[in-house]
């Protein structure tokens, strides 16, 4: 049991609840307003939902930190398959108040996947332009990173390229990881 709730926030909401039977069908619009999920907090979150053939799906999901918005449609269904994606074009690092990373950092960020949460196909991409950190400029960085056939792939690069990283691991109960990281020193 957890003492402190994983989410806090004013929620507002508008539901129309239908079907016979046992084919219930649930559609909706919600808004969260001064949030926290996690203990990452956010202005706001809208979503339309709809639940239906034993499917939830959600659309128009936009979730808001000052002047960062994220993007995300997604579904799952009872036979565990789901499908999701995210973007967006700009979230500023200070916006969403992650410790210890440049707040004038400037992240951009798409995912997409779909398939079971026993064998899920997922992509990331996410860079970061701009930034600085302890006085002094970082440079931009990328990460690559992959889930298919319970196989992990992670690329990255760091301090416009100085430092990558590529790793790779499995989702299997042993759990194995090997890691490659190259660091150019100018």
């Amino acid at each position: 049991v957890h003492k402190d709730p994983m989410v806090k926030g004013r929620l507002h909401s508008d539901l129309k609840i239908g079907g016979r039977d046992r084919d219930i069908e649930i559609a909706g619009n919600a808004r969260i307003e001064k949030a926290e999920i996690y203990k990452i907090p956010f202005d706001s979150a809208s979503i339309a939902f709809l639940y239906a053939n034993k499917e939830l799906s959600f659309k128009k999901v936009l979730i808001r930190w000052g002047t960062s918005v994220l993007t995300v449609e997604g579904k799952f269904s009872s036979d565990e398959k789901f499908s999701y994606r995210a973007t967006s074009e700009k979230i500023l690092i200070k916006d969403i108040g992650l410790e210890r990373l440049p707040v004038d950092a400037l992240l951009s960020i798409q995912s997409e996947g779909h398939g079971t949460f026993k064998d899920p196909n997922i992509i990331l991409n996410a860079k970061v332009g701009r930034g600085t950190f302890k006085g002094r400029f970082i440079g931009s960085s990328s990460i690559d990173a992959s889930i298919k056939n319970r196989e992990i792939l992670l690329h990255a690069s760091f301090f416009d390229n100085k430092v990558k990283l590529s790793g790779k691991g499995s989702l299997d109960d042993t759990f194995p990881w090997n890691a490659e990281v190259d660091i150019a020193i100018l």
